[in-house]
Order: C-alpha cells, then sequence, then structure tokens
C-alpha cells in the first residue's frame, strides 16, 4: 500500500476483528476507511470514495470459522457442538483452538504455525451463506457492504 498507484485500485477491503473492544474497534475501523478513502484518488486527484468496504468480525475472526459448525468438525475430525448466538460468545478463539489441539489433522510437520495453516483451509472449506446467516451483526454486514462495492466496480469495468 507504500507505494500504491491509487487510480489503479479497485477496490479496497480492510476487515479486522472486535476482539474485546467492539465499540473502539468499530471506531478505528471507520477512522481507517475514511483516511483510505481519502488518499483514493483518481487521474484527476479526484477521491474514489465508493470502492471500499470494511468488515468487523465479532468477536474475532474464529468466529466466523465456527459459524460452520459441520465442515470443522468434518475437516478437522473432531466433534463439535453447534454454538447459538456466536457473535455473542467471549470464548470462539478458545473453542476452535481446542478443536485444532484435538485434531489429527496434520498440515507440514507440528510447526508453531500448525493453528495458522489449518485457520487458513479451514477459511477455504466454510459455508459462506453459513456464516452469514449466523453471524448478522459481522459478517453480514461486511457482505452487504461488499455487494455495494461490488456493483460499482462492476458499473465501471463494464462501461471501460
Amino acid at each position: 500500500v507504500i507505494a500504491w498507484k491509487p487510480e489503479e485500485v479497485d477496490i479496497i477491503l480492510i476487515v479486522v476483528d472486535a476482539d474485546d473492544v467492539e465499540s473502539q474497534r468499530r471506531a478505528d475501523l471507520q477512522r481507517a476507511l475514511q483516511t483510505i478513502q481519502s488518499n483514493h484518488l483518481d487521474a484527476a486527484e479526484q477521491e474514489i470514495c465508493d470502492r471500499s468496504a470494511s468488515g468487523l468480525a465479532i468477536r474475532n475472526f474464529e468466529t466466523w470459522l465456527l459459524a460452520d459448525t459441520q465442515t470443522i468438525s468434518r475437516f478437522l475430525g473432531v466433534e463439535l457442538q453447534q454454538l447459538d448466538n456466536l457473535e455473542d460468545l467471549n470464548d470462539t478463539k478458545k473453542i476452535l483452538e481446542s478443536a485444532i489441539e484435538k485434531s489429527t489433522y496434520s498440515t507440514i510437520g507440528n510447526s508453531n504455525q500448525r493453528p495458522l495453516q489449518i485457520r487458513w483451509k479451514l477459511a477455504s472449506q466454510i459455508d459462506l451463506a453459513i456464516v452469514k446467516t449466523r453471524c448478522p451483526n459481522g459478517y453480514a454486514t461486511f457482505v452487504q457492504s461488499l455487494l455495494v462495492v461490488a456493483k460499482v466496480v462492476d458499473k465501471i469495468t463494464s462501461v471501460s
């Protein structure tokens, strides 16, 4: 991003997790988005503010992964109960870490990167429609803002 040419950027997405300070993270995210939008200029140095979107994972990204409990259980080979009111839970990170520890699923060795590698694999396996339904305040809101931006970008690219 340091050496970007803003007029060459089609879309900007920022996704962060709320951790335990949702209201502060929401304000920080809004400020970051505004800063990026004010620096996203076209060739005539006019702001391009309709091609950026943000998402806030409430409480953390693990919540989004755990929304699709069946896929996680099948992929890791562990039994997970479906969790209710996911976005209200404080311990989704611990729940996923525990499931990964119990799992026999292996990636490259047993390095300290194993949990991260497994999360990346899980992210490519989960059903996003389920995440959208089960995480309405974070993921569904992000999808909605992303759809608005995608329509704008689609109009621009279909005219070009």
